[in-house]
């Protein structure tokens, strides 16, 4: 999987059988994609005797000691163009078809409302240079996890241009009304296909090469802390930047003893441009 992270996928096969609502069949073909495991960056902030910078990386640092991660709103990401790589062309669908533009806002706007979601990388993706972006130059950390329920998750899939979704929107919401509850499985094909702007960013990210956990919050609203028993995955190590600090570094040693896993510090390879990881013995 690591050497064949674009490989292994066909993102037109996929796209087609989205564009075609085919939602089971996406879905098990996505889930199908899914690694074993994935990997996490975490930044953590130079304290330098800075109370904010300390209270927040113990924050952090308690939340996974606690066995939970922090899902994000959508607008809380650090792409400007989330959830917008695929776009709602509402224009268009007041033009064409005005009686379903209030249903369509609705939709649009629950489905960003009530989802939080947070960023896992392929493996392939351990560089120094996500390293940098990630971990706050090297003074965070990473932890692998075993992903237990693939559904979970989906691979964020990059695109040179935005594309529109209206025609097929509006293609859904006027089938015609020939049974009863007719309106029932259109509505949820078009709740999962305005669901996928999660998942379509811009291919300037795609070193990136993420996956996403994306899940609704809908009876706690402003939930943003989940278990991992919740989210069904499991730590199995978790590897120090090379400047993280011996502070934070005994941190971290208490989380994997924790949940009994290895602990690592990395380093700069002796003859080559990779960063080496040695493991750091339990006391």
């Amino acid at each position: 999987m690591d050497n064949n992270f674009l490989d292994d996928f066909n993102k037109k096969h996929y796209l087609q059988l989205i564009m075609d609502c085919e939602s089971e069949e996406a879905k098990q073909y996505m889930t199908n994609s899914v690694p074993d495991t994935l990997i996490k960056f975490y930044s953590l902030q130079d304290e330098n005797g800075c109370c904010k910078n300390q209270i927040l990386n113990n924050r952090k640092l308690n939340t996974l000691i606690d066995g939970n991660l922090y899902l994000s709103d959508a607008d809380k990401m650090n792409d400007p163009f989330e959830y917008e790589g695929v776009y709602i062309d509402y224009k268009s669908i007041e033009h064409n078809a005005p009686q379903y533009l209030e249903m369509v806002k609705i939709f649009d706007y629950l489905i960003k409302e009530i989802h939080k979601l947070t960023s896992f990388c392929d493996k392939s993706a351990n560089t120094p240079a996500m390293w940098a972006y990630y971990t706050n130059n090297h003074q965070g950390f990473y932890i692998e996890y075993k992903i237990n329920n693939k559904r979970l998750f989906n691979r964020v899939l990059y695109e040179n241009e935005r594309s529109h979704i209206w025609k097929t929107v509006i293609s859904l919401l006027s089938q015609d009304k020939k049974e009863e509850n007719f309106l029932k499985p259109e509505i949820m094909q078009v709740m999962d296909l305005i669901r996928h702007r999660f998942f379509i960013k811009h291919d300037s990210w795609e070193h990136e090469k993420e996956f996403r956990l994306v899940t609704d919050c809908k009876n706690q609203k402003n939930k943003n802390i989940y278990s991992f028993k919740e989210m069904d995955v499991k730590p199995i190590k978790v590897v120090c930047g090379l400047k993280c600090s011996d502070k934070n570094i005994k941190k971290l040693k208490k989380f994997a003893s924790k949940f009994n896993i290895p602990i690592y510090k990395t380093k700069m390879s002796e003859n080559d441009f990779s960063l080496v990881e040695i493991e750091i013995k339990q006391q």
